[in-house]
């Protein structure tokens, strides 16, 4: 269905979300939500290049991964 392109409704914004280790982030998101599964969605959650809240995605990222690999 995904890769049909069955995928009809989408929502976008900005969010300002705080996560307890980097601190307030600023990114914007991208919710995909296929209508005859309501329940499965896919969600993108980006930061402008080169700001303050793409630094601390990375950060979390090198977090998660342990070792800095991406």
């Amino acid at each position: 269905m995904w890769a049909d392109g069955n995928v009809q409704e989408c929502t976008c914004g900005d969010r300002t979300p705080r996560h307890p280790e980097v601190g307030t982030l600023t990114v914007t998101y991208q919710v995909m939500t296929q209508p005859a599964l309501p329940d499965h969605r896919i969600e993108f959650c980006t930061a402008a290049p080169g700001s303050p809240s793409s630094d601390a995605l990375s950060r979390l990222t090198d977090t998660v991964l342990g070792d800095g690999r991406r």
